[in-house]
């Protein structure tokens, strides 16, 4: 005797607890009944768990917008050490050259839109039911 069903852990009839000659003595109106409730239950699970895998989707979304925003920003404070240092102690410290100061604003720049795009995204996604 094989066990059937699922098991939800609800005070729900335990359709797992129907073994196969117990299906077979239903009538076909009561299994067919008992395979929907199954059938309903089980959506209901899946519906539940892809709502979820969205929300944790959006926020690792979120979180990685957030992440290259701060990385760009360590990137423009080590930048501006570097420049505090050329200014303090001349030459012979740290110093940056034309290229990295042009690098420094494009990538602020494309941070700060990623984050703006983000915080949009954030935004919309809470005013949805």
């Amino acid at each position: 005797m094989g066990v059937v069903g699922w098991r939800s852990g609800h005070d729900e009839p335990m359709l797992n607890e129907l073994d196969v000659r117990h299906l077979q003595s239903l009538g076909d109106d009561e299994a067919a009944q008992h395979a929907r409730q199954l059938i309903e239950r089980l959506s209901e699970k899946l519906q539940s768990q892809e709502d979820k895998l969205q929300v944790q989707a959006a926020r690792l979304e979120t979180q990685a917008a957030q992440l290259k925003f701060e990385q760009a920003r360590n990137t423009a404070l080590s930048i501006e050490v570097a420049r505090l240092k050329h200014w303090r102690f001349g030459k012979s410290s740290e110093s940056m050259d034309a290229h990295q100061g042009k690098l420094l604003d494009a990538k602020t720049l494309v941070a700060l839109k990623e984050e703006s795009r983000a915080e949009e995204r954030a935004q919309d996604e809470a005013r949805s039911p």
